[in-house]
């Protein structure tokens, strides 16, 4: 049975591994996290075009990872891609930097943060070809845990270099972790063959097996509104706690703390969970924890039930975008970088889409309800779709 295990005494190669991968993928995390914050209050660039510069530079990222999706970064090396990326990272934070001076270097950060999200879907590919052999999903599965956990450790880090140096100081450390993965993922390809991995075409195509039938499509819609309900409730659910509880500000925090917590356990448990059941019937508990989860909220008030009320959102996060990628795997003919491609452009969608909702919606009174009921509505749509699909390719399968 197929574990994810970071005990350096029962596998040292592994925890070397995952902290090439670790190393890697924090930096981005680290940036994101205080760059709206350094250029509304150090730079004092206006809000809206901070914000437009984020949407910008994430629609312009979907172009290029969808582009890196048709098949193309499944023939890349994902050592050469991964490095590439960090120094556009680099790139893109030093321009927002130099936003102080002018707002016009937002134009080179735009192009530089859209370049480097390719870097994102690059790592899962790194991870089959030169991470331990194994179930190909528990290496799903790995990566996708890393990357909470660079949620994890990112946020608190950032702010703290913030706090004391600035953002320069955040660009020193990025530039620092980018050179020590770059040079750990040189090092590891010079010294370890790469496996042959999933290349163009080698996936499975769904065929109503463990995926439940349902196809890329569904199974990428599921994952968007998931995304959507996410950075909906993130965005909203500070602001509620705040604005309307009057709660401490370290509230908000120790919530979406306590959720990553959850998170990281149950994607932990999921290759056990997915054996003993199937991907299907984790994605389904995983869509009904979530609408208990905001039934609940549309009743509940106070910060303290909210955060005994985390174990269902972190098991429900977990549960429904982590076994979309083995499914997605199933449903694609594509390799893992294609994969995982999908898989970010899915979630930058959802987030493009939660950010548009939120400015239509929210309204100084009324938008807690309003909101969460939004939350409720996605996630009910997604179960129904997938339910719907099921049901159609059952019937076909009965007609043929």
């Amino acid at each position: 049975m197929p574990r994810i295990s970071l005990r350096g005494g029962a596998n040292p190669a592994l925890v070397a591994h995952v902290m090439v991968l670790l190393v890697a993928v924090v930096p981005g995390a680290m940036a994101t996290s205080v760059r709206s914050v350094y250029l509304i209050t150090t730079a004092h660039i206006d809000p809206f075009l901070a914000g437009s510069f984020n949407y910008a530079s994430t629609l312009l990222g979907i172009t290029f990872v969808y582009y890196a999706a048709r098949g193309h970064l499944d023939r890349l090396n994902p050592v050469v891609v991964s490095v590439l990326a960090s120094v556009c990272a680099l790139a893109a934070s030093l321009c927002v930097l130099s936003a102080l001076y002018s707002p016009l270097f937002l134009v080179g950060a735009t192009v530089f943060n859209a370049l480097a999200q390719v870097g994102g879907s690059s790592i899962f590919l790194y991870d089959e070809r030169y991470g331990p052999r194994g179930d190909a999903d528990t290496g799903l599965y790995r990566t996708r845990l890393l990357l909470s956990v660079a949620w994890i450790v990112a946020p608190p880090l950032s702010f703290v270099l913030f706090w004391i140096g600035g953002f320069p100081a955040v660009v020193a450390a990025t530039a620092l972790f980018g050179a020590v993965s770059s040079t750990a993922m040189i090092m590891v390809s010079r010294t370890r063959s790469p496996s042959t991995g999933s290349g163009p075409g080698q996936a499975k195509p769904a065929s109503g097996g463990k995926e439940g039938g349902l196809g890329f499509w569904p199974i990428f819609a599921i994952m968007v509104a998931t995304a959507c309900a996410n950075v909906l409730h993130s965005t909203n659910m500070p602001l509620y706690l705040i604005q309307v509880q009057h709660a401490p500000t370290f509230w908000p925090g120790l919530i979406m703390g306590a959720a990553a917590f959850v998170e990281v356990v149950v994607i932990a448990l999921l290759p056990r969970l997915t054996k003993a059941t199937s991907d299907a019937a984790v994605l389904w508990s995983g869509l009904v924890l979530g609408i208990v989860y905001f039934a609940l909220l549309s009743v509940v008030h106070e910060p303290q039930i909210i955060l005994a009320c985390q174990v269902l959102y972190g098991a429900h996060f977990a549960a429904t975008t982590v076994v979309c990628l083995p499914m997605l795997r199933r449903a694609l003919a594509g390799g893992t970088g294609s994969l995982a491609a999908q898989f970010n452009n899915a979630s930058r969608i959802g987030g493009l889409t939660a950010s548009a909702l939120f400015a239509v919606l929210a309204t100084p009174l009324g938008f807690y309800w309003i909101l969460t009921k939004l939350c409720l509505g996605v996630l009910l749509a997604a179960l129904g779709l997938g339910v719907v699909r099921r049901i159609v390719t059952r019937r076909r399968a009965v007609e043929a």
